[in-house]
């Protein structure tokens, strides 16, 4: 059975089941399962797990929210100065790998990390 979107709980390394109820991650498991299809089908290459990295953002009385990926269970949170001045906060697993980011006033140094969060 292959399934995409908001009514899908996948599971994360450790076997916690995860859902992302944002459209972005519709698509990107639509995408994901059609790969895992045809890596079935050994038509393709394995996909490996999905991992979500969609990004959102938010701006409020002339500052910005913005975020890419999840804080997936088990992961620590670090924050630190942005380049820009704002505030960055990372999620990464045991291993170092990041499964999400969040900044305020922060856009530049979220949109840099988005090509490191595991699963990108």
């Amino acid at each position: 059975m292959y399934a995409a979107g908001g009514a899908v709980l996948y599971p994360w390394g450790d076997g916690t089941r995860v859902r992302v109820d944002h459209w972005d991650d519709a698509v990107a498991q639509g995408a994901h399962v059609a790969r895992s299809m045809l890596h079935d089908l050994s038509m393709g290459e394995d996909p490996g797990p999905y991992r979500p990295v969609s990004g959102y953002s938010v701006s409020m009385y002339g500052s910005s929210l913005t975020g890419v990926g999840i804080r997936a269970p088990g992961t620590r949170a670090r924050t630190e100065t942005a380049a820009e001045g704002g505030l960055v906060t990372t999620f990464a697993e045991s291993t170092g790998g990041v499964t999400g980011a969040v900044g305020w006033k922060a856009t530049r140094a979220i949109q840099a990390l988005r090509q490191g969060i595991i699963g990108a």
